[in-house]
């Protein structure tokens, strides 16, 4: 999740402009006050990027002033960021609060003020193993068949009302494992009445935990989850895979939404899974013990946010750099004063565990041999 705020908060640092319309000659905007930030609901670590729009690349800000205001009450102020101009901030705001976002520095300053959207009542998610799944791969474009884990969500649409969404997924995986190891240390003993030294070998063992190898959802089979690709001047041109996940009602208006995504999971040793079925076999005292759990949430957003999202999946399938633009491409900016994009989501989450500390039964045989 952080990498993938980071990576939407210097893209849209880099392409916006005071206008809607992307001026595509950048030096043109040098020095325009940026800002940009997914901002959650339920959340006091939120982040804000503040940087000045330049040649290359925009130049983080470390010194801007922030202020948060939920519902009219200043919530908090903060005169230095953190880390290369993210700003943490640790007001906590709900569906319905209205929250603006102030940012000053050096004699400019921009906001963005909004209510946050209602979420769904209820967000209900299952995680099941499917074999042999096949699937093709947008990254290497070519069929693939792995074991997958399939992710079934469910959720009601907020209203009957235009509603726009984006699916969320976090993986918590990893699993302890016992290792020995040997080495060599210096011993001594006395023999025929002299001092002898020697090497000799001494085993120890150490718990370690790896983590899994997660891999981001490959696959989806659901319609509502379907994009369209935008061409320069913002008309549909053809389908293309949906890195953000986003999605509106139009296909479930007012009534129950049905999502199913796939995704791989690696735990190490080349296992997709913990090995109940992979026939492998361990020493008794080495059995490593497996832990999965499956975030699934489901994010409302407002339509600002959804073309931004739907934009940016475009920018991510590389058709803008393929493709001569003959017009402007409409990257739509939300905040006032300056450039960027303060984006206020509510998010319902739903946790499945899926391994909470499983260890295979040496019975089975299913233990790897060192």
């Amino acid at each position: 999740m952080k990498r993938f705020c980071y990576i939407i908060l210097l893209i849209v640092s880099l392409l916006s402009s005071c206008t809607e319309d992307i001026d595509l000659e950048v030096e043109n905007t040098v020095g325009t006050l940026c800002a940009s930030g997914f901002l959650y609901s339920d959340c006091d670590s939120n982040l804000l990027y503040v940087s000045q729009t330049g040649v290359v690349s925009p130049k983080e800000i470390s010194d801007a002033l922030v202020r948060v205001y939920v519902n009219g009450k200043l919530s908090e102020e903060i005169t230095h960021s953190y880390s290369k101009g993210f700003y943490k901030l640790t007001s906590i705001f709900h569906s319905g609060d209205r929250v603006k976002v102030e940012v000053e520095y050096k004699g400019k300053t921009l906001y963005r003020e909004s209510v946050l959207p209602e979420m769904p009542k209820e967000v209900n998610a299952s995680v099941t193993l499917v074999k042999n799944k096949t699937y093709y791969n947008t990254e290497q474009e070519e069929y693939e068949t792995h074991d997958m884990f399939r992710i079934d969500v469910n959720f009601p649409d907020i209203s009957s009302d235009d509603n726009y969404y984006r699916l969320y997924t976090f993986v918590d995986g990893y699993y302890t494992d016992i290792k020995t190891e040997s080495r060599y240390v210096k011993d001594s003993a006395v023999i025929d009445g002299r001092m002898v030294y020697f090497d000799k070998t001494e085993f120890y063992s150490e718990k370690t935990v790896e983590r899994c190898n997660i891999y981001q959802p490959y696959i989806k089979e659901c319609p509502p989850l379907t994009d369209e690709e935008m061409s320069a001047e913002n008309e549909i041109t053809s389908s293309l895979y949906n890195h953000y996940m986003t999605f509106n009602n139009s296909r479930f208006r007012g009534s129950d939404c049905n999502l199913t995504v796939y995704q791989r999971l690696n735990f190490g040793y080349g296992n997709e899974y913990p090995p109940e079925t992979c026939g492998l076999t361990y020493d008794d005292e080495e059995v490593p013990e497996y832990n999965y759990i499956q975030y699934v949430g489901i994010e409302s957003v407002d339509f600002d946010t959804y073309y931004l999202l739907k934009t940016l999946n475009g920018f991510e399938s590389g058709s803008f750099e393929s493709k001569e633009l003959t017009g402007s491409v409409k990257m739509r900016r939300n905040v006032t004063g300056g450039s960027g994009n303060i984006v206020f989501i509510a998010r319902k989450v739903t946790k499945v565990v899926v391994y909470d500390h499983y260890k295979p039964s040496a019975e089975k045989s299913y233990i790897l041999v060192k």
